[in-house]
């Protein structure tokens, strides 16, 4: 059930990140427009500048999550049902076996 939930949230993240990247679209085209008219300021260029650095970052943030939550599901479905009846030994066992297919 819990595997369920994340593969939700990696669709979730997923279209977070496709609306980020529309949203920069978006506001880029808005920055570059703006930017072009004879009464900008140097304040408003720095604030487009901003938002659109921060809008790239975000688009690509979410993209490194989604995809790191898709390649790692099988992983993370391991993590989320294992039991360890020793807390020290077990968890050793487990994360030296993670990595096996």
């Amino acid at each position: 059930m819990i595997i369920y939930q994340i593969e939700n949230l990696n669709v979730v993240v997923s279209k977070l990140h496709f609306n980020s990247v529309e949203l920069f679209d978006i506001y880029s085209g808005k920055a570059v427009d703006e930017n072009s008219l004879p009464t900008v300021n140097r304040q408003l260029i720095s604030t487009n500048q901003c938002i659109v650095t921060s809008l790239s970052d975000l688009a690509s943030a979410l993209n490194n999550l989604s995809r790191n939550l898709s390649e790692n599901l099988p992983r993370l479905n391991k993590l989320l049902s294992v039991k360890f009846e020793d807390e020290e030994t077990g968890l050793l066992n487990f994360f030296s076996k993670l990595n096996d297919p």
